[in-house]
Order: C-alpha cells, then sequence, then structure tokens
C-alpha cells in the first residue's frame, strides 16, 4: 500500500474489496503508520499510504470519527514533512475530508505563513472550500513576507506565483487578491515586481498595473 508503483497499489486495494475484507485494521493501521516517525519515510512512500488510504476510503466508506482522527494525523505529522510532494498529498487528503475543525484551519493557515511554496495555492483552495473568508487567507499569506529570512526576495515571489495562481470563486474575491498584490507591485527589486505584474495579468487586471 505503500509502493511508488499506483497500478500496484490500486490492485492491492481492489483485491481487498472483492474479497470483501474488512479494511478497519487496515485503515489504523496505516493511520498508525503516518502518525509514527513519518519524517524519516521517503516522500513517495507516504504519499503512498496517503493515496491507498483515500482509495480504501472510496470504496469501503468510512465515518466521521475515523477521518476526523485521520485529519488529525494529517495535521500533526504530514504537514510538516520536508518534502513538498508530501504537504502536497495532506492538504489534498484534508479537503477531501472535509473536516472543518479549528485543529484543521488553524494547521493549514499556519503553512500558508511558513510552509513551502509548492502548497500555497492547494492550501488557499481547501480554506476556500472549507468556507474560510478569502481575506483571512490572504493577510495569513502575506504574512510570510514580514518574516525575517535571508532571502525576503523569495517570499515575496512565493506570495506573488501564488495569487497569480488561485482561484478566485466572486468579483469581491478577486478585489482583495488583487489588493494583496498591490504591495508585491511596490518593491524594489525588480523580479519581485514583475512577478507581481504577471499575476495581475493572470487574474485579467492588467489595466491595473
Amino acid at each position: 500500500l505503500s509502493h511508488p508503483n499506483a497500478e500496484l497499489r490500486e490492485s492491492a486495494v481492489e483485491q481487498m474489496s472483492r474479497l470483501g475484507l474488512d479494511t478497519s485494521h487496515i485503515v489504523d493501521r496505516i493511520v498508525t503508520e503516518l502518525g509514527s516517525s513519518v519524517t524519516d519515510k521517503e516522500w513517495y512512500s507516504c504519499t503512498g499510504l496517503v493515496d491507498s488510504l483515500i482509495s480504501i476510503r472510496e470504496r469501503s466508506g468510512s465515518d466521521a470519527t475515523s477521518d476526523t482522527t485521520l485529519a488529525m494525523t494529517i495535521v500533526n505529522t504530514l504537514l510538516d514533512h520536508p518534502d513538498s510532494a508530501v504537504g502536497k498529498a495532506a492538504v489534498r487528503v484534508l479537503g477531501e475530508l472535509g473536516i472543518q475543525s479549528e485543529q484543521v484551519v488553524y494547521g493549514l493557515l499556519g503553512k500558508l505563513e511558513q510552509g513551502a511554496q509548492e502548497v500555497l495555492v492547494d492550501i488557499f483552495s481547501v480554506l476556500q472550500k472549507m468556507g474560510v473568508p478569502t481575506a483571512e487567507i490572504l493577510q495569513q499569506m502575506n504574512a510570510r513576507t514580514r518574516i525575517p529570512s535571508d532571502d525576503p526576495n523569495m517570499e515575496w515571489l512565493a506570495v506573488a506565483s501564488a495569487l497569480g495562481q488561485v482561484k478566485v470563486l466572486t468579483a469581491e474575491d478577486k478585489a482583495s487578491v488583487l489588493e494583496a498584490l498591490d504591495p508585491v507591485l511596490n518593491q524594489a527589486e525588480a523580479s519581485v515586481s514583475s512577478a507581481g505584474a504577471m499575476a495581475m495579468a493572470r487574474l485579467g487586471a492588467a489595466e491595473r498595473v
């Protein structure tokens, strides 16, 4: 179930389903595995376990208690994994589980401020799905530019890149994103202001630049 080959993982889950096996203890084992020394595991092992778990849920169903336990395990372990591929998988699962507890929401908001650049757009989308106000999401994402860093420009670039890719659901959301991009345009570093301009253009607001 943690093998890097997706077809092999799917075949294993399919065979369990075909044989009518009780998968609850397997789910518990996977959750336990994800919650123990996960940062020492290879990224493909972690993402394989996550994908297998989702596949088992789709075939066998789930309940609120087990989903909540899984969500908390992911927040406490996988979100902090040093490999961004694992982080993206963790965010995807949290979106599919839809557990909107304070711990889950705060965990995701915290990763907007300190997480890898590669997960910012994914987190933005999941938090939107959970009903977190866009203004709050943007405020947390912009906070990463105020944290002391060896290369502050990289944080500004991360924000600009992410905001150029987010999905805006309403005119109000778009206005909030464009407002958040205004400080990026005012940065002295040309690469940063250019990234901000390109992000605005992708959002259909080239005239604002």
